[in-house]
């Protein structure tokens, strides 16, 4: 059976086509799709790489300061805890008879190192006043710092506050 030259020019036209599409359909898709897939890789490769450098930021300014921290403790004097320290700025403020509790806990860190937590409820107290304690107990000798601050109006006079605060310091034992 002998085709003619059209006959045979559609069939060979017909092969192409179909070779072009089986070759669209299980080469050309598959690694479009893993192209796709690979870019969505880099794009979040990318961020992760821009978070550890940020990471890498932190972790560097933190080194610092632990070792300005270490030095700082090191050169410390034995001198008055935190319980001691924030009676004497409530003292300084006038806090004295605001005070509702003060409560101190101490939590051992690495040998010779302690962690000394104060908890201090002051009641019916003014914005100023709130602070001037906080302006004192940053700027103390001893490294002193705030962990939590709750600030609410008062229940006795709704112009006042009333505040619980939680100072935190590091010394040694």
């Amino acid at each position: 059976m002998h085709m003619r030259i059209k006959e045979r020019q559609a069939v060979a036209l017909g092969c192409v086509i179909l070779a072009a599409l089986v070759a669209g359909q299980f080469v050309l898709r598959p690694l479009a799709r893993r192209i796709e897939s690979l870019e969505r890789s880099v794009t979040s490769g990318e961020k992760a790489l821009d978070q550890l450098r940020a990471r890498v930021e932190e972790h560097a300014q933190l080194k610092t300061d632990l070792a300005a921290l270490r030095a700082r403790l090191a050169d410390e004097k034995a001198g008055p805890g935190p319980l001691t320290l924030l009676e004497t700025y409530e003292k300084e403020a006038g806090l004295q008879k605001n005070v509702a509790y003060m409560k101190t806990d101490k939590t051992p860190l690495l040998t010779p190192y302690v962690q000394t937590r104060v908890a201090v409820r002051l009641e019916a107290v003014s914005l100023d006043q709130t602070l001037a304690l906080m302006l004192r107990v940053n700027s103390a000798q001893m490294p002193l710092g705030f962990r939590s601050l709750q600030i609410r109006t008062s229940a006795k006079d709704p112009k006042l506050l009333d505040v619980v605060m939680e100072v935190v310091s590091v010394g040694k034992e």
